[in-house]
């Protein structure tokens, strides 16, 4: 979610959605009542898939991710 704090972290963010969008998909999945919610789609499909994977895996993949 974009805020301020996050902007100056000089981290990328290829899935950064406003505050405004994420507050729409908070309420829409309160309205709901799912187990667990995530979004936007891209970060929805890579915790899938992260959580399909071997955990040693799927931490490879994380590390890669967050790698500047």
């Amino acid at each position: 979610m974009a805020t301020e704090r996050i902007s100056e972290d000089g981290l990328p963010k290829p899935f950064q959605v406003s505050q405004e969008r994420a507050a729409r998909h908070v309420v829409r999945a309160l309205e709901k009542e799912p187990a667990q919610a995530c979004f936007p789609w891209p970060t929805a499909a890579l915790v899938r898939t992260l959580r399909a994977l071997p955990t040693p895996l799927s931490a490879l993949l994380l590390r890669k991710l967050a790698a500047p």
